[in-house]
């Protein structure tokens, strides 16, 4: 049975690594889409996409030369805001509408793959990288395009089969990865567990546990979700 999961999960829960594993573990062929918001990490991407990335590295590169940025270790020019794209209304609109683009093209090679016959497995979701449906997740006063896009999500993106939280504490997920607060990580994690009573077939694993018993949790999952559906 071909069907469509999605492995998602606040930063440091260990989304990427399971899902890697997955590949290798799943006893069925299988195809891997990134499905989040960081285009570097995407293996799936419109021309255009790649073609803002090479702009947002140039402009990165161009900020720290002049001193308008300081270099920090590891720093990835997703997470570099630049003042001339901020203000800038017209180029907020078009970094939107290549997202929104972005999106459904990403869903419309899931498609081609189910069509195929493969195991779609998602390394995050659209739905649950932006939980349109939280209202704990988001603030009131987003600018109209963030919210259409949340609209967009809302009504008309399509869900994945079955859906797989890693949950682990915040202070577990800021240890292993300190992108981001404990705060802005719990706030994170409601909003998905918000979203998910919302949504179908979603399920939590504990991702505390060693790597290998995660990964053993979430394939007993995918298992049983395919015999049921069979």
């Amino acid at each position: 049975m071909s069907f469509s999961v999605a492995i998602v999960g606040p930063d440091g829960s260990g989304k990427t690594t399971v899902a890697k594993r997955l590949l290798q573990a799943y006893p069925a062929p299988m195809k891997y889409v990134y499905m989040g918001a960081a285009l570097q990490s995407a293996n799936v991407t419109l021309w255009t996409s790649r073609w803002l990335l090479r702009l947002k590295k140039k402009s990165y590169d161009k900020a720290v030369r002049e001193g308008r940025h300081v270099e920090s270790g590891g720093a990835s020019p997703h997470n570099v805001e630049f003042t001339k794209v901020q203000t800038s209304t017209i180029a907020r609109d078009l970094a939107l509408a290549n997202l929104i683009a972005e999106e459904w093209y990403r869903q419309l090679v899931s498609w081609i793959y189910r069509i195929r016959g493969y195991v779609v497995l998602f390394d995050r979701h659209v739905v649950f990288e932006y939980v349109p449906d939280s209202t704990t997740y988001h603030v009131k006063n987003y600018r109209l395009g963030i919210r259409l896009h949340l609209w967009l999500v809302r009504r008309c993106f399509p869900r994945p089969d079955l859906t797989v939280l890693l949950d682990a504490p915040p202070e577990v997920m800021y240890e292993r990865k300190r992108e981001w607060s404990i705060e802005h990580l719990r706030r994170h994690r409601s909003g998905l567990i918000e979203q998910g009573e919302k949504t179908s077939n979603f399920v939590r694993v504990d991702a505390t546990k060693d790597i290998d018993q995660v990964v053993q949790d979430v394939l007993n999952r995918m298992l049983e979700f395919q015999k049921g559906g069979a």
